[in-house]
């Protein structure tokens, strides 16, 4: 997992061989890559994997902790 907070924030999570975008940070819409396929991250099967979608939004949501110090225009 990372966030990235210049702008409205960028987040990523990595699990299984997916790894997850969503960017603006909270709100955004996520972005899906199968990296076992697609290492170079060049085709977003999010429509076509819904529940990975799901599982990658609650793993995002899990892994961020707000900061009064970092905030993001999302927030």
């Amino acid at each position: 997992y990372w966030e990235f907070y210049e702008g409205e924030g960028k987040q990523a999570v990595r699990f299984d061989h997916w790894k997850a975008i969503r960017e603006p940070m909270l709100t955004g819409k996520i972005q899906l890559y199968d990296l076992a396929k697609d290492v170079g991250e060049k085709n977003d099967v999010a429509s076509a994997n819904p529940k990975i979608v799901e599982r990658a939004t609650a793993n995002l949501n899990k892994a961020h902790t707000p900061d009064p110090n970092w905030q993001v225009k999302s927030q």
